[in-house]
């Protein structure tokens, strides 16, 4: 009699849970859009113009599809090159910080940038010849 009072009493509790569950559920399903990062893509010259703030400089110097960052004045004489990938989320101006620490011990940091990833935008040819944005 005691434990059927018992269940009587956690029945309730239960299906709220569980309720509950399927509700947080449900929203993460029909809203999992919005929790994805979108990067923007930034114009040649505000990004420029952002690289100068934060010391750092398009590598290959000048090119106008650069496949990277360097800082801006790297060591005269580097004991070694340390490349970033930034992964999935931002670009290669969010990791300035690597630039900093790691030149201050004497290395050649190159912040890569993936293809059409960050916040950059060009095109590429494969060696299928195909073009990719």
């Amino acid at each position: 009699m005691r434990s059927a009072v018992l269940l009587e009493r956690l029945v309730p509790f239960l299906l709220l849970f569980v309720g509950a569950y399927l509700v947080v559920v449900l929203a993460a399903y029909l809203l999992q859009d919005r929790l994805l990062y979108f990067p923007g893509v930034a114009t040649r010259p505000d990004l420029s113009s952002r690289l100068r703030q934060l010391g750092l400089a398009f590598w290959p110097e000048g090119a106008e599809d650069y496949h990277g960052l360097l800082g801006a004045d790297p060591p005269r004489m580097p004991k070694g090159t340390v490349l970033v990938f930034h992964g999935n989320a931002g670009s290669g101006v969010d990791r300035f910080y690597y630039v900093q620490a790691l030149e201050r011990l004497g290395y050649r940091v190159v912040l890569f940038e993936y293809v059409c990833l960050g916040r950059i935008s060009w095109m590429w040819r494969c060696e299928c010849g195909c073009r990719h944005r």
